[in-house]
């Protein structure tokens, strides 16, 4: 039987969550994996004992460095339970982490370092050159400015925080971290910790995380749409890094008792991440999952086209009782309706860095092919929506609790009272605070003429072709609207009849895009152009397009395109 600490009479910090778990609920499990030694499907479990116990030698271990109040880089490619040990042991020691992906461009890494005051990072011999590394750390090293001076050094070794991975007991000998003085004056206003934002909208920056904005998530992390708490989630693309990674590994478990399964785990290089997005590695976790028995998997819509295009996958997702969540990007409408009608059941989720998130499920909706695609805010939650003309979208501003129960990392309305989500959402016809995402609010294209086109519908139908693995729209300053189409396997040879071909093929496409769009957004045949094999779509972490550099790699091609100048065979 879970029991949830009780948040409305204690004020705890993150890291003393999982102190209470350890001692009130020691033996529920925090993860479980299998066993790949074994043919057994039987299941090993890591209580919440064991792993708080590691975030505490973490903390031992960190500190004989001398890290005690620093601001300090976690950079580093490691498994979730390995990773978020060290996490939390930094918390523990009164050390302010800024959390970047290990797969961020170099220079953004340095520059982010310098921003926060970090003279010190923590990473994995994995992300240095020798046996087959990265070679990042030496990357990010030539991108520091002039002057800027930053140590790097390794995080503890895995055996070193869990000894008897998988089977610590209460009897075990065990040496708790002293409990700071300092937490005794700790203001919930104090930065814990610092996480970077993934750039797909722009330039990746860090956001700061107060213990009182991460209380906050506490609070919104306990809701249930449906008040059965998930048993078994296994959480496929997603790093513990990411906005979602603290929902899925930090809170869900010690406030909602879900158990995440992950890999075994284990020490990797970069060869063989757990958080691949390959599409072998993909439809490999789907069946891993379902044999560790899981009731639901989390992932990315990138992953849920993987899965679409095999029947076997799509009969494993069929056979989970909470279905599929997704979030980090919209998932094709057309795809989601056709996975539905399969007895597929889909919960989209929905978040940013600067709010956490705030929609998980799982609710009702992804039983229906009509309202699977929408997210439900739930009422504890004050919305502001507000009509974006031209567009027949609104935006959404999440405004502060009036009696703080819950906060936001970033004010960006003009009234400094919310969040200005920057998102267009369609509301639901019928129900109220139920919407549609339909994309962001600054991709909206601007022609020549000043109509606007909204690109989400139309990449949306698009994507939804089982040959496309990526779409942009394009046109801004334009007479009209272009789209450029990555396919699921390259278009080879380059030639004019092959482009011909491959434009036969999403025709119909197409043409049901420019159904349901307006006159002076519906695209012609000459205005599709393909992507080059060398020159993939760029995407986030996350599987989702980064929009202004996919145009800027493309913009001469694009040019030309308008200009009537672009051959229509390359050599």
């Amino acid at each position: 039987m879970f029991t949830p600490p009780p948040l409305e009479t204690e004020d705890f910090v993150l890291h003393e969550l999982f102190d209470y778990q350890a001692t009130h609920q020691a033996e529920h499990p925090y993860c479980a994996w299998l066993d790949d030694s074994s043919s057994s499907d039987q299941a090993v479990e890591m209580t919440n004992l064991e792993f708080n116990r590691a975030s505490h030698r973490a903390a031992a271990l960190l500190s004989r460095d001398a890290l005690d109040g620093e601001k300090v880089g976690l950079f580093a490619l490691a498994h979730p339970v390995h990773y978020l040990a060290v996490f939390m042991g930094l918390l523990r020691l009164g050390v302010v982490p800024l959390v970047i992906t290990p797969f961020c461009n170099p220079a953004v890494v340095g520059r982010m370092l310098d921003n926060v005051g970090c003279r010190r990072v923590l990473t994995t011999p994995n992300l240095r050159s020798g046996d087959g590394g990265l070679r990042y750390v030496e990357d990010v090293i030539r991108a520091l400015a002039p002057g800027q001076e930053v140590e790097f050094m390794d995080i503890p070794a895995l055996e070193e925080l869990f000894p008897k991975l998988g089977c610590e007991t209460a009897r075990d000998e065990f040496t708790p971290f002293p409990k700071l003085e300092a937490r005794q004056n700790q203001n919930l206003d104090d930065v814990a910790f610092y996480m970077y934002t993934s750039g797909t909208t722009g330039t990746p920056k860090a956001v700061p995380h107060t213990q009182r904005f991460m209380r906050s998530r506490c609070v919104l992390s306990s809701l249930k749409t449906d008040g059965t708490p998930l048993l078994r989630d296994c959480f496929i693309g997603f790093s513990p890094w990411h906005s979602a990674g603290t929902l899925y590994y930090l809170l869900q478990p010690p406030l909602a008792g879900l158990v995440p399964f992950v890999t075994p785990p284990r020490e990797f290089s970069h060869t063989n991440s757990p958080y691949s997005t390959s599409s072998e590695n993909v439809r490999g976790m789907l069946e891993y999952a379902v044999r560790g028995g899981c009731e639901r998997v989390s992932t990315f819509p990138a992953c849920i086209q993987v899965w679409a295009r095999d029947e076997r996958s799509v009969e494993l997702m069929r056979g989970l009782k909470y279905g599929v969540g997704f979030a980090g990007a919209p998932l094709a409408t057309a795809l989601g309706t056709q996975l539905v009608n399969k007895g597929v059941r889909l919960n989209a989720g929905y978040g940013t860095t600067e709010i956490g998130f705030v929609i998980m499920g799982p609710g009702d909706l992804g039983r229906s092919e009509e309202e699977w695609m929408y997210l439900e805010f739930p009422r504890v939650l004050e919305l502001r929506v507000v009509e974006v003309p031209g567009t027949g979208f609104v935006e959404i501003h999440l405004l502060a609790s009036p009696t703080r129960a819950y906060e936001w990392a970033v004010y960006n309305t003009e009234d400094g009272k919310g969040y200005q989500t920057g998102d267009l959402f369609e509301a639901h016809p019928n129900r109220e605070r139920m919407y549609r995402f339909v994309g962001r609010k600054d991709d909206t294209i601007i022609h020549s003429d000043t109509a606007k086109t909204t690109p989400g519908p139309i990449e949306d139908t698009i994507q939804s072709h089982e040959f496309v693995k990526g779409v942009i729209a394009f046109g801004e300053g334009r007479n009209k609207v272009g789209i450029l189409v990555e396919c699921v396997n390259a278009v080879e040879p380059y030639t004019a009849e092959m482009i011909e071909r491959c434009k036969d093929m999403i025709w119909p496409t197409v043409k049901e895009a420019n159904r349901i769009t307006t006159f002076y957004s519906r695209i012609a045949r000459d205005m599709i152009l393909f992507t080059k094999s060398d020159l993939p779509l760029p995407r986030t972490p996350k599987g989702g397009i980064q929009r202004k550099a996919a145009l800027s790699l493309y913009r001469d091609d694009i040019d030309r395109l308008y200009d009537g100048t672009l051959p229509s065979v390359k050599l």
